[in-house]
This record gives structure tokens, sequence and C-alpha cells, in this order.
């Protein structure tokens, strides 16, 4: 066996353990746990619905603006949604804080911010 199949093998194996000692941490029982609520309420719960104008939602460098349309607040944990999807217009304004990724952007799209128009938001918090 050469050098090359052993080190394969005992890559395996701990990724193997690694694997079978994440699966019981608490991290990872209450993910299970939650995904779990998830399946249910995909299945149980048809969410809640609202006509949006003029609602604006800023999370950290981006801000929402539903001009009008309706969103749905889905898929529940532990009492509070986790999924919004809405329908109609909008308006989204990302500011990229760092110099480096706002280089990045315009190399990638020739603009170094985010100012864009939708129809459709989905958004999972």
């Amino acid at each position: 066996m050469n050098t090359r199949a052993i080190l394969r093998s005992l890559l395996a194996v701990v990724f193997l353990t690694g694997l079978c000692s994440a699966s019981d941490s608490r991290f990872f029982k209450e993910f299970k746990k939650n995904y779990a609520i998830l399946d249910q309420d995909l299945l149980n719960n048809p969410g809640e619905v609202a006509d949006i104008k003029d609602f604006t939602y800023t999370k950290d460098i981006a801000t929402f603006t539903f001009i009008s349309g309706r969103m749905a607040l889905l898929r529940y944990v532990n009492g509070r949604p986790t999924t919004a999807i809405f329908v109609g217009q909008g308006h989204v304004s990302i500011q990229v804080p760092s110099h480096l990724e706002r280089q990045a952007l315009f190399t990638a799209s020739k603009d170094s911010s985010v100012e864009q128009d939708f129809q459709t938001c989905f958004i999972r918090m």
C-alpha cells in the first residue's frame, strides 16, 4: 500500500469520526429539532399574508423598501417566522462598507454598491 492510499484512509477515518461526534453534539441535536419543526410547519401552517405599502426594512448593510405588494411570512421556529416572500414593487440598496469588497463588486458588476428595483424578494431570516 502506498503512502497516498494510507493518507486517504486516515483522512477518511478522521472525517467519519468527526461526523459521529458532531451528530451527538447539543448543537446538532438542536439543529435537527429546529428543522423537524420547519418540516411540520410547512405541512401544517399556511403562513400569514399581508398587503404591504411603503414599508422599509433595514438589516445590516441592506435597506429593502417594499413600495406596494403582498408579503407572506412562513416557516416558524420558536414562534418566529424564518422566511418572508414579497411579490410586488420594491427596491433594495446595499452599501458595502469594505473597500476591498466594493472593489470586488465593481470588478464583477461595474458598480461598487447595489441599487436595484425588484418584483419578487425572498428573505431567509
